[in-house]
């Protein structure tokens, strides 16, 4: 069970991405998940993430980012922010796309091992973002 100072700040983050427009739309194609998914603005975080590229979106059950090797679905992988964040996370789908971000062609989604681990990395990433915000 995460702590209460982690659940009242993914909780301010979910407002702040809903009054935002960062939120996706949960109910298209095969990305279902159990919690809403919040655009990741990748010019505001700081890349790669691990091994992965570009991040594209995150909740507190998975994630999606694109990259330039292909991964096998059921692989689990470590996604790491910084130091003190790693998260596993296993791979879902990986399909090639069309090249948005040089050199990333594969977008993967993936499932993170633990929803708890997952809120620490949402809240990360997306208070990253308000501090590029806040200094822009």
């Amino acid at each position: 069970m995460p702590d209460s100072d982690l659940v009242r700040a993914y909780e301010r983050l979910l407002a702040n991405a809903r009054s935002r427009g960062d939120l996706l739309d949960e109910t298209s194609g095969q990305e279902l998940r159990r919690h809403p998914r919040m655009r990741v603005r990748v010019n505001h975080v700081p890349q790669p993430m691990g091994p992965w590229p570009m991040a594209a979106d995150i909740s507190l059950s998975g994630m999606a980012f694109h990259t330039s090797e292909p991964c096998e679905a059921g692989r689990v992988v470590d996604i790491t922010l910084g130091p003190d964040i790693s998260v596993a996370a296993e791979v879902l789908a990986c399909d090639e796309v069309p090249v948005l971000h040089e050199p990333a062609r594969y977008r993967v989604r993936c499932r993170f091992a633990d929803d708890d681990q997952g809120m620490r990395l949402l809240v990360a990433l997306k208070e990253m973002e308000t501090l590029q915000d806040n200094a822009g």
